[in-house]
């Protein structure tokens, strides 16, 4: 509107008076454009200044600070108290129960809006807490699924109610938004139902609400794959309403709020499908050969993928098509269905095991080494499929990256899948085209044809090779590294076999030296071996901890022996696989015995697909 005013001469001054006409006649399609706008940050911040302490002081917990401004909009900012993210801990659900009645009960209070006082909106429901139900037993846990659910009921009832979603919404977080009434979500906002990872089903109505709002066609992918969506993946398949810029999203919140509280703005009707769409949603719901073919289908997809060994996709196909058959979805039996399938999953041991798994992830998680070495620019040599994978996946990470290779046409293979990465990205809506752009502007490539390339390799914190595995060439890499890089610099190595300790035998600085091996394809792979030799400072592996942690992978530190961890754990179980076949009279029945088990490939197509040959 500003570049608009300014081609048309119309003036600065006249854009508050476009931009309030603009708010009085807004519909949801624009509202992200007016949030954008010149003049309506200043009026939303003058809103958000304007708020005052609600007047039942009771209201406001340790959790939950309620704040309502002269439009009867009232913020409630979830800021859990003594956490790092806000996760819903038994306790902080307790607290909602009167809250909401205190709010619903106040009557200047028009539409509440829940925000987060920290980078997420809530990350799921407090894991711990797992261990406390399966304790309970299968009953024990289904009455405790069933005391939540008057909670969420609460919350999808009464006055309207918006979620102002930024960062990660997953799990109970996800089914706290679906009970809100409007839902508004930055697009960098991740949204997701990862239980069935923890072998489990959503306990709190996500089961029951996800399908009435998007439809089963989207809903049972979501749940039966923990998959999360961007914003704008989520708009487009109506999961949220409204996206928005991280800076704008209370801005936006606001907007809508007082938009629907003088109802220029309605709540959308849910559950009413057009097109093809809708009619397959119809047909789900109201013709049984339909529902059963859909349903089956879905089974059968899961029982290849998993062999059965993971009850949980399984229980929520169950689930889901009993709570449509009963006509029951959205509905106290559909509740009751969800509670039952919840138990039933709360205390397999497949749960408990991933479960286990979660919590040593997240221990893997946390770096045990101090004083890391600071890296803010990395620089990458050998833009091949390991060096431009690296590169790839420490840009998404805004970490600046000097990209190097000994040719222009080998840089430009290793830029061009970069950015054919990014560009599938956008197409699948999981980044903007902007953050896109701004993720390649990170990259720098270099080859040895330009003279500069040794003063941005210079300007590197740390160097990470992955040329190929040939001892000389690391021995000269680490050479011509040593010599251009500044002393503190860190040269990792992403061998696979060669011992650190010999690539850094030569060296000048050996203190410097560290194996950060990744694996193949990179930007999927979450494992990354982290080896220092006898000689490295501990200062240097704590700094390669930290990057792989930024970098989003789970690093293992190992000792500088032969096949550091996982070639060490798989030489003995490929040797001992070669010496059962010997004894078979079909080498396949190996594979399908360890498939049935719940390895995801056998052992001799992984040796093949390794290239034992």
């Amino acid at each position: 509107q500003m570049m608009r005013a300014r081609a048309s001469g119309m003036g600065v001054r006249a854009l508050p008076r476009l931009a309030a006409r603009n708010i009085q006649t807004a519909t949801p399609r624009n509202i992200r454009a007016i949030a954008q706008s010149k003049s309506f940050p200043s009026m939303a911040r003058m809103n958000v200044a304007g708020l005052r302490a609600m007047s039942s002081a009771s209201a406001s917990t340790d959790n939950f600070k309620i704040e309502v401004d002269g439009d009867g909009i009232a913020v409630v900012t979830m800021d859990f108290h003594e956490m790092k993210v806000n996760a819903l801990a038994r306790h902080v659900v307790e607290e909602l129960p009167p809250l909401m009645t205190a709010l619903e009960a106040d009557p200047s209070v028009k539409v509440i809006v829940f925000a987060s006082g920290k980078k997420d909106f809530i990350v799921g429901a407090d894991i711990t807490m797992f261990k406390e139900l399966a304790a309970a037993g299968r009953e024990g846990v289904r009455s405790m699924v069933k005391a939540s659910h008057p909670v969420f009921d609460q919350m999808a009832a009464g006055k309207p109610k918006i979620a102002a979603i930024n960062g990660s919404c997953l799990g109970g977080g996800a089914e706290f938004a679906l009970a809100c009434h409007y839902r508004i979500a930055t697009t960098s906002a991740s949204i997701g139902f990862p239980e069935v990872m923890l072998g489990l089903l959503p306990g709190f109505g996500g089961t029951q609400r996800l399908p009435a709002l998007i439809g089963m066609q989207n809903a049972m992918p979501m749940l039966m794959t923990g998959g999360n969506k961007k914003g704008p993946q989520a708009k487009k398949m109506k999961l949220v309403d409204q996206t928005c810029d991280q800076g704008q999203l209370m801005q936006c919140a606001m907007v809508v709020a007082k938009q629907i509280a003088d109802g220029t703005i309605k709540i959308p009707k849910r559950g009413k499908f057009t097109g093809m769409y809708g009619f397959v949603e119809d047909a789900i719901r109201d013709y049984s050969f339909v529902r059963d073919y859909v349903f089956s289908s879905a089974k059968k997809q899961v029982m290849k993928m998993t062999l059965g060994n993971y009850p949980a996709p399984l229980k929520i196909i169950e689930v889901l098509k009993k709570s449509v058959e009963s006509k029951g979805l959205n509905k106290p039996k559909g509740y009751d269905i969800e509670a039952d399938g919840f138990s039933d999953l709360c205390i397999t041991p497949q749960s408990q095991g991933l479960q286990a798994l979660f919590f040593a992830q997240t221990a893997t998680k946390k770096n045990p080494y101090k004083n890391a070495r600071p890296v803010k620019q990395v620089g990458v040599l050998g833009a091949g499929l390991m060096g431009a994978g690296i590169a790839e996946i420490t840009i998404t990470k805004d970490i600046p990256v000097v990209l190097k290779d000994v040719t222009a046409a080998g840089l430009a293979v290793g830029e061009t899948n970069i950015l054919k990465s990014m560009q599938t990205q956008v197409k699948r809506k999981r980044i903007s085209s902007f953050e896109a752009d701004r993720t390649i502007s990170r990259l720098i490539g270099v080859h040895d044809g330009m003279d500069s390339w040794k003063t941005h390799i210079g300007k590197c914190d740390m160097v990470i090779e992955a040329v190929f595995e040939n001892l000389a060439l690391k021995h000269k890499i680490v050479e011509q590294m040593e010599s251009v890089c500044k002393e503190s610099c860190i040269i990792a190595t992403n061998t696979s076999s060669l011992p650190v300790a010999d690539i850094a035998v030569h060296a000048a600085r050996p203190e410097n030296i560290v194996g950060m091996h990744y694996f193949s394809p990179v930007p999927k792979m979450q494992l990354l071996e982290i080896i220092p030799h006898a000689g490295t400072s501990e200062d240097v592996i704590a700094a390669a901890v930290a990057m792989g942690l930024k970098q989003g992978k789970l690093p293992i530190v190992c000792k500088d022996v032969p096949g550091f961890f996982v070639n060490r754990c798989l030489g003995p179980y490929i040797d001992e696989t070669i010496c059962l076949i010997l004894e078979m009279d079909n080498m396949l029945k190996m594979d399908k015995a360890m498939k049935n088990f719940g390895f995801p490939v056998g052992p001799l197509t992984l040796a093949d697909e390794a290239g034992v040959e």
